[in-house]
């Protein structure tokens, strides 16, 4: 009997461990956009040839351009028919806690190769779904900061609504294991956590209450409208001719 490849059975396990995180995401973006009115098609040559991907992890193929282009190629392409667009997207996903300090190791690649498709994360912090266009992002690999650098998943795709997101957001935490008590907060928790950044922030308007809200925890505006009316109705909060104070 030959001598079992340890090396090769453990980078085989992490390369499926990888594929489904990669996929329950981008099937995720997917239906979140073939649900907003969105027509949405495999791209990513991973989708129809994973045979292939194998040898490229397993570094079976030569590191040509060409191969170098085919292993970056974007996972989804997406067709707006009300305005006639198509966008390529490449879709990752990240177990980060926190908004700021990431890293996007495959950065280069992309703009190397696919400087036109828009990158769009998924992490378990702060409003969970970004997009941004490779074009107008830095060339660096780490410290990226997704509320500066990134816009807002909803703010590409414009027919996607917020409440789409914020009733996905629960995927997310189970698929990486998280509290739901700190990414789901329920009722008291909520008034409480939205009181204390009013605190921070007064006086201020709703709406940017609302924005700076997401900024550290995806909320929509249907149970944020419900969290200050029920402020206001406790007295904790005023609110007059659309400010609080």
């Amino acid at each position: 009997m030959g001598k079992i490849d340890v090396e090769v059975l453990d980078k085989r396990k992490m390369f499926y461990r990888n594929l489904l995180a990669g996929h329950f995401h981008k099937d995720l973006i997917r239906v979140i956009l073939e649900e907003s009115g969105y027509e949405v098609y495999p791209y990513g040559y991973e989708s129809f040839l994973t045979p292939l991907k194998i040898k490229f992890e397993k570094g079976e193929f030569q590191k040509t351009e060409i191969a170098k282009k085919i292993r970056s190629t974007p996972d989804l392409l997406v067709y707006d028919n009300e305005n006639e667009t198509v966008e390529l997207l490449e879709v990752k996903s990240t177990k980060w806690d926190r908004t700021d300090g990431g890293f996007i190791d495959a950065l280069p690649k992309y703009q190397k190769y696919w400087n036109e498709c828009i990158l769009v994360m998924v992490l378990p912090a702060g409003h969970f779904f970004y997009a941004q266009r490779v074009s107008d992002l830095e060339s660096k690999t780490v410290d990226f900061d997704m509320n500066k650098e990134f816009m807002w998943f909803e703010e590409i795709f414009t027919k996607v609504n917020l409440s789409t997101l914020y009733s996905y957001k629960k995927e997310v935490i189970n698929f990486w294991g998280r509290n739901q008590a700190r990414y789901e907060p329920l009722g008291t928790e909520t008034r409480f956590n939205l009181f204390n950044l009013f605190e921070e922030i007064r006086p201020c308007s709703i709406d940017k209450l609302f924005e700076e809200q997401n900024k550290r925890n995806l909320i929509s505006r249907k149970v944020f409208d419900e969290t200050i009316k029920e402020l206001i109705d406790e007295g904790r909060i005023s609110e007059k001719e659309g400010k609080i104070q």
